[in-house]
């Protein structure tokens, strides 16, 4: 460090590694976006590189009430995140091979952004239709027409682009399948309901023209059929459709393979909040939660069984392993988590590491399975998601063939 302040006839370093990036507009197939209705974005021209973290979708639509009854009916506003909640799934294609796929896009994002995003960074998704201020309105919806606009980052929809930051060329598919309904997009402080209706979908995707010295190097590559990697983490979904109403419960996730372990699971629990427009469903839900476990064959993660209370304000091993979360994931030595220790009761998201495994496990297929304990009977209409975060790696071994 020191020898560099003596440098003093070093050059300045100028990067022309690129010599052109430009925004291209791709648009679906079919213009229908319906609810259940699929979505196809295709990019077919295999000699241009695109770079899918600086490439959004921009979704146009208009938020349509109902008429107002003359009794019960209330207020409608669109929720946080309203977005990601108009579509049920979403995956990547290149080379008629899946790459990545997520499902409960809403609900994935939503815990994604709590746990990955720090304060100042989540000002950035603004466009996307968050809103960090629950009593507000999103920004980018218009109250005098009742219109939206939203920009939503590849990397905040899917695993790949998220972690994948180097350019990717070939015929390329984006897959969008809407939601069974609009019931999550939308609050209701009554009766009354809500349509969304979307106008237009497009890609906005980054087109990177390297230069001439960059390009004969990667073309040299592709003629070798060099493998190119493509290392992501996959976040997971499942869902516990109905938490039995007892103080605790076991839940067998799945079996998992070597090349699947686990590093973090994340633990949510909701009551009644699933399409049901009365209720916000980007909260989640304490029900009381003393414990929460994991359980990789017979190794059990924390090692020390927490004792939460959250009656009592008393939850401080959850919300340090959600602090420790966003170090550990983003490779930051500071944290800076969107939800305070007071927010963290409302949005109580149970965080277990589990990235140090020991050879055994490293050595054979994996049961899952989570061991939760309450203070109280869990309430009716309970639902508990864990989302697996493991590593994947696909090879591209050149523009023409995947493996």
């Amino acid at each position: 460090m020191s020898a560099s302040k003596l440098q003093v006839y070093s050059s300045p370093e100028i990067d022309d590694s690129i010599s052109k990036e430009e925004e291209h507009t791709y648009s679906p197939q079919v213009r229908s976006f319906d609810n259940n209705d699929e979505i196809e974005i295709i990019i077919n021209q295999r000699d241009i590189w695109i770079s899918l973290f600086e490439s959004f979708i921009q979704v146009d639509g208009e938020f349509i009430p109902d008429p107002v009854p003359e009794t019960g009916g209330g207020n409608v506003t669109l929720t946080n995140n309203a977005a990601a909640y108009l579509f049920e799934n979403v995956s990547y294609e290149l080379n008629n091979v899946e790459l990545d796929s997520v499902r409960e896009v809403g609900t994935v994002s939503t815990i994604k952004t709590f746990l990955c995003y720090g304060k100042d960074e989540v000002r950035a998704l603004t466009l996307a239709g968050w809103n960090d201020q629950e009593s507000q309105q999103l920004k980018t919806f218009n109250e005098t027409d009742n219109t939206f606009s939203f920009r939503i980052p590849l990397s905040y929809l899917l695993n790949l682009p998220f972690d994948y930051h180097r350019i990717v060329s070939g015929h390329q598919k984006l897959r969008l399948i809407r939601s069974r309904n609009d019931a999550n997009c939308f609050i209701s402080t009554g009766t009354r309901k809500a349509t969304l209706k979307i106008n237009n979908i497009e890609l906005k995707a980054k087109h990177v023209y390297p230069n001439d010295e960059i390009k004969l190097t990667i073309l040299e590559g592709i003629n070798k059929d060099r493998v190119i990697s493509l290392p992501f983490r996959k976040w997971e979904i499942h869902e516990l459709p109905s938490v039995r109403q007892t103080n605790n419960d076991i839940w067998r996730v799945k079996t998992s393979t070597q090349l699947e372990r686990p590093r973090f699971i994340i633990v949510c629990f909701q009551t009644n909040r699933k399409n049901n427009p009365k209720s916000d469903v980007t909260l989640f839900d304490h029900c009381d939660v003393r414990s929460v476990r994991l359980w990789l064959n017979s190794n059990v993660y924390p090692y020390e069984t927490w004792k939460l209370q959250f009656a009592k304000n008393k939850y401080l091993e959850a919300y340090q392993a959600y602090v420790d979360f966003y170090k550990e994931f983003n490779g930051k030595d500071r944290a800076e988590p969107i939800l305070s220790y007071t927010d963290y009761t409302k949005r109580p998201i149970f965080v277990l590491d589990c990235s140090k495994q020991n050879e055994a496990i490293r050595s054979s297929t994996i049961d899952i399975s989570l061991e939760f304990e309450s203070d109280n009977n869990f309430p009716a209409d309970t639902r508990a998601y864990c989302i697996i975060i493991h590593d994947r790696i696909m090879q591209l071994l050149s523009v023409n063939r995947n493996n």
